[in-house]
């Protein structure tokens, strides 16, 4: 994989850096919940977090401001099993449309 990055939108540049650069200026905080759909319903019920994707037995949130991942998990566990929980970092191809949205 590359080491640097560039994005140019309409022959405009919107960003450079390296991938884990544009990852941090990004910004977004995004976490994945795997489970019954019961614990997903309870995960995105948690303040300050926002649906970002949804199938049958995951969900993708995005967290706000004072949202903690541990809350998330522990509103997913009251829900029923959680089968698998991670902080998401974004691919590249969102941080493009992120770079050309703006």
């Amino acid at each position: 994989m590359c080491h640097s990055v560039v994005i140019i939108n309409k022959g405009r540049l919107v960003a450079a850096g390296t991938v884990e650069e544009l990852r941090t200026r990004e910004g977004r905080r995004l976490v994945r919940v795997e489970g019954v759909p019961q614990a997903l319903d309870r995960a995105a019920g948690v303040p300050g977090v926002a649906f970002v994707d949804k199938t049958e037995r995951a969900v993708v949130l995005e967290l706000g401001g004072g949202a903690d991942p541990a809350d998330v998990l522990d509103g997913a566990r009251s829900g029923g099993p959680v089968t698998h929980f991670s902080l998401e970092q974004p691919t590249l191809a969102e941080l493009f449309r992120e770079a050309v949205a703006g």
